[in-house]
């Protein structure tokens, strides 16, 4: 985990993914540096469609929040805005369907021996 200052009116990179197409949820806190005041801004989050760019999407700053990342979003960068002097805490993340992306390696790792073995001889 990781956290970070960050001061209002200041953007402030939290999440960069790059050449990963593996799908995710990666999710980060944000507390107010001083108690008592509401944890409010904005996260800008910008995804590639493989090295595409797609269009920039803008969501209200929360104390959680989550951002998903597809098969084709090989570029994603999550950055905060925030209205008020907040700590954001990163380093949460999940593998969409891990399963199924363990029994496709396992699947490539069997094809590519039988296809060695066959050359082979």
């Amino acid at each position: 985990m990781r956290d970070i200052n960050a001061a209002a009116g200041r953007r402030v990179a939290v999440i960069r993914r790059a050449f990963s197409s593996v799908p995710m949820d990666y999710s980060f806190s944000a507390m107010a540096a001083k108690p008592g005041q509401p944890v409010s801004g904005t996260v800008e989050i910008r995804k590639s469609r493989w090295i595409i760019p797609g269009s920039p999407v803008t969501l209200p700053l929360q104390e959680n929040n989550t951002v998903s990342a597809g098969f084709w979003n090989t570029f994603m960068s999550v950055d905060v805005v925030p209205d008020v002097d907040v700590v954001i805490t990163t380093g949460g993340w999940s593998i969409h369907n891990l399963r199924t992306i363990l029994l496709l390696a396992v699947v490539v790792v069997v094809i590519a021996a039988v296809m060695a073995f066959v050359y082979s001889t």
